[in-house]
């Protein structure tokens, strides 16, 4: 006996909808490739820079009497200016040299007027 109109359908539908499916799923292995890749360069330059910071600390300690202890002071009294022991530079207020409003200190311009702040820290 032949298939109904009813089964006909049915079987339409979940052809669209296992279709749809795959399309999501490659879309969403290109995302993961992607966001892989964007780890991995990451990754390698975070490994870059505590290379240079270990030469750097090493050239330092060569050529000074600087001691890792007096390194681990300085991050520690860096890491409190803003009130928070938590392993990050915080963020500061400062104020817009042309309109005198609020701002963060991460930002490159006022957020109000649009004038450059030159908040720059130095690994920036």
């Amino acid at each position: 006996m032949g298939a109904s109109i009813f089964d006909l359908l049915w079987e339409a539908y979940q052809t669209v909808h296992i279709h749809r499916s795959e399309c999501a799923a490659e879309a969403l292995d290109q995302q993961v490739t992607s966001v892989r890749s964007d780890f991995d360069g990451l990754k390698k330059r975070l490994d870059y820079i505590m290379l240079c910071n270990q030469a750097l600390w090493e050239l330092i300690c060569e050529r000074t009497n600087l001691t890792d202890s007096d390194l681990r002071e300085k991050i520690r009294e860096i890491d409190c200016r803003d009130g928070r022991e938590d392993g990050k530079i915080g963020t500061q207020q400062v104020t817009c040299p042309t309109c005198q409003r609020p701002s963060n200190s991460r930002r490159k311009r006022c957020l109000f007027c649009g004038t450059n702040l030159n908040n720059k820290h130095l690994f920036e």
